[in-house]
Formats: structure tokens, sequence, C-alpha cells
């Protein structure tokens, strides 16, 4: 499965062996691509206006980006610019945002090196990417639509164990802006407590 040429990819991830896997597996589709990466959305924001890049696959959860707002942002300033989430965020919660915000596909940071591949194809060779779409997602997506992107975010930090500190410190927020969203996340939901919240969400903590 061999890619167009002068391809030019950006690959984002605040983690080096994702950057490093990615580079590889897309070496083996196309030698000559031509590379770059970011470890924050600053770098991927600098990269975007100095350079050409037809394909940009970004971890949503770096560091320096309001997620959501920011790929709707970086698919408005470059709207040929093809898109591929690859994040260990849960898909049936997340991709169906996403895929509205303006990627063209989701993918879980546990898919094989095929499936990616795969993806990589399809999402340049077609309007749309083909490994997920809104139609694929569970009945989760109907279920979190009253929670606003950041409120789903929290969501998804509490439901994975992480205190209202941890995830004021990686969100860039207070403590007390936290505590908030926490409370408007179990009223919004109808769960009284995080057990009820981690059954709602779907995922398994064994």
């Amino acid at each position: 499965m061999k890619l167009q040429e002068k391809l030019a990819v950006l690959i984002a991830d605040d983690h080096a062996v994702i950057r490093l896997g990615l580079r590889l597996i897309i070496s083996d589709m196309h030698q000559t691509y031509v590379h770059h990466e970011a470890k924050t959305y600053q770098e991927v924001y600098h990269t975007l206006e100095q350079n050409l890049i037809h394909l940009l696959i970004i971890d949503i959860g770096m560091p320096g980006g309001d997620h959501i707002s920011a790929i709707e942002s970086i698919k408005l300033n470059h709207p040929e610019l093809k898109i591929i989430i690859f994040s260990s965020y849960p898909e049936h919660i997340y991709a169906a945002r996403y895929l509205k915000a303006g990627a063209d596909a989701y993918l879980h940071k546990d898919a094989g090196e095929e499936i990616i591949k795969k993806e990589i194809f399809n999402v340049l060779h077609s309007p749309r990417g083909l490994q997920a779409k809104p139609a694929d997602i569970s009945n989760h997506s109907d279920t979190l639509s009253i929670l606003s992107d950041r409120e789903l975010d929290v969501a998804n930090l509490l439901s994975n164990g992480l205190g209202n500190l941890e995830i004021a410190n990686m969100l860039d927020l207070k403590m007390t802006t936290v505590s908030t969203y926490k409370k408007r996340i179990f009223e919004k939901l109808g769960v009284a407590n995080l057990p009820e919240l981690i059954k709602l969400l779907n995922i398994d903590t064994r």
C-alpha cells in the first residue's frame, strides 16, 4: 500500500516512542515522504504555518491545546489538510465529536499496524476516512451529547482515576473549576458518584 509522491506528514505526539512508531509505519508505505514532528499544540500551529502539510496525525491529549476547539481551528485555517486523531481516549466517547470538528478519522492507539496503514491510505485517497464515522459510534455519543467538550474531558479523566488536582494541572484549570465541572457532570448525567460515572462511560477498570 503505497502513498502519493511528495507527501508531507506532521506527526504530533508528546511521546517520542509514538512518533517513532508512526514514522516507521509511514516510511514502510512511502520511503521518501517528508516528515515533521511536534510535541505540543504550539509546535503544531507553528509547523503548519511554516510548511505545506498534507496529513496531520495528532494525539489530542498533548499539552497546550483545547482539544476539540484546537482541531476546529486547525481545520478552519487549513481546510485542505487531512487529519487523523490518534489517541488513547475511548473511541466510542470521543470519535463522533472530533469527526464533527473536522477530523477525517479517529484511531485508538491500540490499533494494529495494518489498520493504521489502511486508515492513512483511506484518508489520503477519499473525502473521508473509512475507519471511523459518526454512524459507527455507539449510543454513548447521544448519552454524552449534553456535556460540553470540556465537561467530557473532565468526565473521562475522572473515570480513569485522576483526582481534581491532577485534572486541574493537565487541563490548565483551577481546582475550583474542576470541582464545578464535576458537579455539573454528575447533575447532567444523573449519576451520584464516580462508580456510576465509570459504569455509564463503559470504561473497564479491571
